[in-house]
């Protein structure tokens, strides 16, 4: 596996307050990005949260209904940079605002099952005292990255759409309330041609 690291600090545009950000670069030896396998004896979504629970008020599992049972850690306090090489374990991206939250994995590890996961499908994160949170998908992008002098940019494989660091950051760790998972797509041997994003809103 490649190293798994976060480009240099970029400014957000002025709309976000000049806000200094790092958008997570997950990378690997260039497997494929799906084609994941179901997990034998899947859990129900209590069996789940009752394996997870560790007495913190904090995330620590995503559950998807017959595709993703996970555990959930937290990134070390200042440490963007890292990100689980656990084939089994989700990394909490702990630079979003407070509403959000960013949830990162590789794509040939537990990353590997976001490929999977259309609009329109239940996510429940589960704290550590076991309190479920249900989101419903509503967007799935996946952008090819543009590098270039100044910064890299993103476009939009559905729409074409170019958009900068600073927006793209700006779009999924920010704003109202929302669940964000991230991973990176593979393509043409290089392990970080792209990024997919699935953006998640909380159900009522």
């Amino acid at each position: 596996m490649g190293a798994a690291g976060l480009s240099h600090p970029q400014t957000v545009s002025a709309d976000s307050g000049g806000f200094q950000v790092f958008l997570p670069l997950l990378t690997n030896g260039g497997t494929n990005n799906s084609n994941s396998e179901q997990e034998v004896g899947f859990p129900t979504l209590t069996q789940f949260a009752d394996t997870v629970k560790n007495g913190a008020n904090q995330i620590a599992g995503l559950y998807v209904e017959k595709l993703l049972a996970k555990p959930v850690v937290q990134q070390p306090q200042g440490n963007y940079e890292y990100i689980s090489n656990d084939p089994d374990t989700i990394t909490q991206f702990m630079l979003t605002t407070p509403e959000v939250v960013g949830l990162l994995a590789h794509n040939h590890l537990a990353g590997k099952f976001f490929f999977e996961i259309q609009p329109g499908a239940r996510l429940f994160l589960v704290n550590g005292v076991g309190e479920v949170t249900e989101f419903e998908v509503v967007e799935v992008h996946s952008y090819q990255v543009l590098k270039s002098v100044g910064g890299s940019k993103y476009q939009d494989l559905s729409t074409a759409e170019i958009i900068d660091t600073g927006q793209l950051f700006a779009k999924f760790y920010m704003g109202d309330a929302h669940l964000t998972l991230q991973t990176c797509i593979s393509k043409d041997g290089d392990p970080s041609w792209g990024r997919l994003f699935i953006y998640a809103v909380p159900v009522n």
